[in-house]
């Protein structure tokens, strides 16, 4: 049977309804947890009725929150029907009726005690259930924990008054038939009916509904001993009162019905449960935040009618115990009784699980999608498959194995993020991230990724981030986006302040209706709780564990209330409390992480009562159960309570209990280790086996590197090596700690951070030369001589180049050696050196064609490519690019391949063949919209840009920068945001147009300084140079041209040097420096010819030629006219007509 909605799973029908039915599901959001799933199908012109009660239920049932009520989850649609549905927790058990046969009146005091907490309970929030009967009470089977009673069905539930007749006829109170006024004592009368029934077998009255209400009216039921003489007297005498006709007759309360059974038992039956009064947290229906909830509806009548004002992140903070969480909890059950979807992920602190919060995410959105994978799914399946494996098996769809693995960062960001948006065109929805003060940089850097890709696809949906720290976003890359979110109308930040009076009021009443409270007392109670519900609730359980009934002097509050200062303080109090197998059951759910198995929990504990220690704590509302995929799960309450267990534990007990569940794990996960690998990883690199956690530590560092979890794995490893350091022996470990550095030091790198990388590189070069294998050290020279390279060592560079090429000599590894020897041409090409690179890159390209490696082949196509621009080798440059283009189009890495159209309509253009560069940049672009690569689309857009810039059609080319432009912004990429904005400087600047010109240089000059760009800040000196020569502001050029001389890395006979040489010559000569400003102008062109860079010398003889105009000299028309022909020849059409006015002019 297909899953419903592509989320459950119909395990089997559990019941009828007069316009529905209740299911067993499996939720496979949820990790397959059961559920019930009740139904309805709203018909005929009672329709909109039948609904509005459904939702009314499921409305109700969010604010009750009681032992003996079952919770609801969910609320939704059925896709493809017209049903409505929710989900609720599945009670495994049976109703009251079939529990009661054979009778047990010991069991029955028992089930009428909690049935009566549950009526206490929703009677004092003022509701009235209406529809109290056998079947709507359900007896749970609880094993260990003993039988619990759960009332359901809260279909008809109303407040007292006047009301229609509603419920069923046989439990139906007499003036609820007469249409008098109803209170909650209906209630106890449907309770007396239902115990009648369960004892004797039979309804109170039986017939036509007519013999049936007449019954209730006139007739008195027969009496229990009458029946059968055996049922005991007391028994006869509760339900009979219970049944009495005027309300006046019953009992007063469910309460009083609780003190009756009290007494007939001599037991002590509390009207509250102990969750109430034992140490833990309580969890009551949701009060105030009246204002947070109005925001929140006007967010989702915009978002239904598609407003593209509404925010794209919200942030909701506060101090830990405010109740950010459940006005969460809150939200989604409004999101979706509007029938909108919610997605939600958590983050788990000390979790070795990348994206984890986003995994969760993705899950949900692909089962949305259901049916429709081909069109949401397949194109993004290369980078979905990456964050969840799984998919290989649920999809056939083909996908390249190459293209997976070589999938970048970006690139894998970039379509997570089109994946959601795509979606999210038709389909509104909100995503939450709770416990975001938790998730790993790499979950934070996607949230901001897709939070930008909304922006620039205008898409319906919301995110909804979530966070526990009061100072969210201290160490979050949020700081990092765009103005254009943070500053607009697309962020919402909301502060939950503490509770005023008037809530906490509502809280105190809520837990102890039944308590005289005097105002001043209420007011001193919230005081001293701060107005934190945490310790509100703190309170609560302090007074009713001492058992207060009346509560009127304000001096008396300091007696019963001694509350601590932080939610941390009072769980570790509460902890200490205690017996020492009970906290040692709490350390070892805590190293677990997550909900387990009783079996697990036995086998962990070692201990004979470990099932009554968890009892124990269930009690004392500090572990919950769940309903698991193979039976009922134990795990902490609340998230803190791992944390807080965990800081409690001295460090070698916590090592020990990790390492021993890292064990069971293995032995219970031993078929299916790779799906669980982080979850036993953990444990033992927690633990204190570091044999176990070297193992399972490479493992999962192997599986993060193909996800980019960069932080992950700079954690593991220095968790790791910390073990190894405080092991018995670390000496015996050198290798294992060798390549754990290693892994840290290329994490490092990949994270920008390629001095802290250098160094660790330099420590294994000189203190683990004697582990690590000879191929292993070659390597390592190779890493370290990329970092030098790109932190301007170049001396150091190639001297580490010479010691790996001196070591791999004595290796048989040939590939080990290409790369170095792609390393020794970067080297050379970084100080201008381009025959040299040429010929190392020849000798490389032949070797590896020897060895069939179409990868480094095509990378050192590319590489000869380049080295032939340099070189002034436009034909050749060419068809190093065509043979490499060849090679990736049969491997079909289609990254790849766009990015080699790209180099040739770089070379195209560098050439002055403008037209041939357009369409090279057209091709890549269109591989990258393909394949969605925005960062790359963004510098295609930019290059063609600058094309129809050069032929004079500057409204094309502004409409390209900008799109650019904007495409980065939204992509946060700040180094390439500086470029574009350095492209529009220069397009200004050629348009004459200086203010704007300026403006942009400055930003761009800005994002540079910030990314530590030499090169760009260079090129941007270099156009502030040009700027203010055009103006006539001869001293501030000559202070940027001087500015980029000093930051240009390259010989001179690099092109930009070359042109700020001829500069300063023209400055020399305007000085009056006449012989100093010729030389430096003439070997300028001189070296100018020698590269054969068309526009480079229609650039130099442009501004010599324009000078010596100026000047009277008859040379300069000369130069111009040459200046002219080279533009001409170059299609550069817009300088042709620049320099044509000159002549002009002239």
């Amino acid at each position: 049977m297909p899953l419903l909605n592509n989320r459950y799973n119909i395990l089997k029908h559990l019941g009828d309804g007069g316009m529905g039915a209740v299911y067993l599901v499996e939720d496979v959001f949820e990790e397959n947890r059961k559920f019930a799933l009740k139904t309805i199908l709203p018909r005929g012109e009672q329709a909109q009725a039948i609904l509005k009660l459904f939702k009314n239920e499921f409305k109700a049932m969010t604010q009750l929150r009681h032992p003996n009520l079952v919770r609801v989850h969910d609320f939704g649609t059925i896709v493809g029907s017209e049903k409505y549905f929710f989900t609720m927790d599945y009670v495994d058990g049976q109703n009251l009726k079939t529990a009661m046969n054979p009778v047990d009146y010991g069991h029955l005091y028992t089930y009428l005690v909690q049935i009566c907490r549950a009526l206490d309970y929703i009677h004092s929030r003022g509701l009235i259930h209406f529809d109290l009967k056998p079947e709507n009470i359900l007896i749970q089977n609880g094993g260990m924990h003993g039988e619990q009673v759960k009332i359901t069905d809260f279909g008809l539930v109303g407040r007292q008054g006047l009301v229609t007749a509603r419920g069923t006829i046989f439990y139906m109170a007499p003036e609820m038939i007469l249409g008098e006024n109803v209170d909650f004592r209906a209630d106890l009368y449907a309770l007396g009916c239902t115990v009648y029934e369960c004892i004797t077998g039979k309804p109170v009255f039986d017939g036509t509904m007519e013999d049936i209400a007449k019954g209730h009216l006139e007739r008195e039921p027969v009496r229990l001993q009458v029946i059968d003489p055996s049922i005991p007297r007391q028994v006869e005498s509760i339900v009979h009162r219970l049944l009495e006709k005027k309300p006046d007759h019953r009992y007063p309360s469910a309460s009083a019905v609780i003190q009756a059974i009290s007494r007939i038992t001599g037991e002590n039956y509390a009207q509250t449960p102990m969750i109430m009064r034992d140490d833990g947290t309580l969890e009551s229906a949701f009060i105030g935040r009246g204002r947070e909830l109005a925001r929140f509806n006007t967010i989702l009548d915009s978002l239904e009618a598609g407003s593209s004002s509404l925010p794209i992140l919200m942030v909701v903070n506060g101090e830990a115990g405010i109740g950010k969480t459940r006005l969460i909890t809150e939200f989604r059950y409004r999101v979706q009784l509007r029938n909108l979807t919610f997605h939600h992920g958590n983050s788990i602190q000390n979790d070795v699980t990348p994206y984890q919060p986003w995994r969760a995410i993705l899950r949900t959105f692909i089962h949305q999608v259901g049916e429709h994978s081909e069109r949401y799914i397949k194109p993004y399946f290369n980078a979905l498959v990456k964050l969840l494996p799984e998919l290989a098996e649920t999809y056939r769809f083909p996908y390249n194995e190459h293209d997976t693995a070589n999938l970048q960062q970006l690139q894998l960001w970039d379509a997570i993020a089109n994946f959601i948006a795509q979606i999210t065109r038709e389909n509104a929805c909100i995503i939450t991230i709770d416990n975001a003060q938790w998730s790993d940089r790499e979950s934070l850097d996607l949230l901001v990724h897709v939070i930008r890709t909304q922006l620039a696809e205008r898409t319906k949906m919301m995110i909804t981030f979530v966070t526990r720290d009061a100072n969210p976003f201290a160490q979050a890359p949020l700081d990092d986006v765009h103005p254009e979110l943070t500053a607009g109308p697309h962020l919402l930040e909301l502060s939950l302040e503490p509770f005023r009076d008037s809530e906490a009021i509502q809280i105190l009443r809520y837990w102890m209706p039944n308590v005289e409270f005097s105002a001043p007392v209420l007011t001193e109670i919230n005081r001293k709780a701060g107005g934190n519900p945490f310790f509100l609730e703190e309170a609560i359980r302090l007074l009713a564990r001492a058992n207060i009934t009346s509560l009127t002097d304000r001096a008396q509050v300091e007696t019963y209330l001694q509350l601590p200062e932080t939610v941390d303080q009072a769980l570790e109090l509460n902890l200490k409390k205690l017996r020492t197998d009970e906290l040692r059951t709490l350390r070892v759910l805590a190293g677990f992480k997550r909900p387990v198995s009783l079996d697990l929990i036995r086998r962990t504990t070692n201990h004979p009562e470990a099932e009554q220690h968890i009892q124990s704590l269930i009690r004392k509302w500090l572990v919950e159960r769940v309903q698991g995929v193979e039976g009922y799960e134990y795990g902490m309450r609340q998230p803190q309570l791992y944390n807080v267990v965990e800081h409690i534990t001295d460090e070698e007990e916590r090592q020990e209990i990790h390492t021993r569940i890292g064990y069971i794990l293995e032995d219970v996960l031993a078929d299916r280790l790779p799906d669980h690998l982080e979850w036993v990883a953990n444990q033992f690199i927690h633990g204190n086996n570091p044999e176990k956690g070297i193992f399972y530590g490479k493992q999962v560092i192997e599986k993060l590197s193909h996800i980019y979890a960069t932080d992950k794995i700079v954690d593991i490893c220095n968790l790791v090596l910390n073990q190894i350091e405080h092991s018995n022996s670390p000496e015996q470990y050198r290798l294992e700690q060798a390549h754990l550095l290693i892994e840290k030091a290329r994490a490092l790198d990949q994270q920008g951070q390629t001095g802290a990388a250098e160094s660790i590189f330099a420590t294994l070069i000189n203190r683990f030369d004697d582990v690590l294998s000879l191929e292993e050290q070659v390597q390592l020279h190779t890493w370290m001589a990329g970092g030098q390279a790109k932190l301007g060592k170049l001396e150091q560079m190639y001297q580490t180049l010479q010691t790996g090429i001196s070591i791999a000599r004595d290796t048989k590894d040939t590939v080990l050696k290409l790369w170095l020897q792609q390393k020794l041409a970067l080297y050379y090409y970084q100080i201008g050196d381009f025959e040299k690179q040429h010929r190392i890159l020849s000798n490389a390209l032949e070797m590896s064609r020897k060895l069939d490696d179409p990868g480094l082949t095509a990378a050192l196509l590319s590489d000869l490519g380049i080295n032939s621009t340099c070189l002034g080798k436009l034909n050749e440059a060419i068809q190093y690019y065509f043979d490499a283009a060849k090679i990736q189009k049969a491997q079909h890495d289609e990254y790849a391949l766009a990015s080699t159209w790209g180099n040739i309509g770089v070379t195209y253009d560098i050439f002055g063949k403008y037209q041939e560069a357009l369409e090279y940049h057209k091709r890549s672009l269109e591989i990258y919209r393909t394949i969605g690569h925005k960062s790359s689309e963004a510098m295609s857009l930019a290059h063609i840009g600058l094309i129809h810039a050069r032929w004079g059609q500057f409204e094309d080319a502004e409409f390209y920068l900008k799109e650019a432009l904007n495409i980065t912004k939204r992509l946060g990429n700040r180094r390439e945001e500086a470029s574009h904005l350095y492209n529009l400087a220069c397009l200004y600047h050629d348009q004459g147009q200086s203010t704007p010109a300026l403006m942009y240089a400055e930003f761009a000059r800005e994002l540079y300084q910030k990314a530590k760009d030499r090169d760009g800040l260079a090129h941007t000196y270099l156009l502030y140079g040009e700027i203010y020569y055009s103006q006539r502001n001869w001293q501030a050029a000559e202070t940027w041209f001087h500015k980029s001389q000093e930051l240009f890395n390259h010989p001179d006979d690099h092109p930009n040097r070359i042109q700020v040489q001829n500069y300063m010559g023209l400055l020399a000569l305007r000085k009056g420096n006449q012989t100093a400003g010729r030389t430096l102008c003439a070997e300028a062109m001189k070296r100018a010819e020698q590269l054969d860079l068309p526009e480079l010398e229609v650039s130099l003889k442009e501004a010599t030629g324009a000078y010596l105009v100026e000047q009277g000299d008859p040379r300069g028309k000369v130069l111009l006219q040459q200046a002219y022909e080279v533009a001409q020849l170059s299609t550069s059409i817009h300088r042709a007509r620049k320099i044509k006015a000159l002549l002009d002019s002239a």
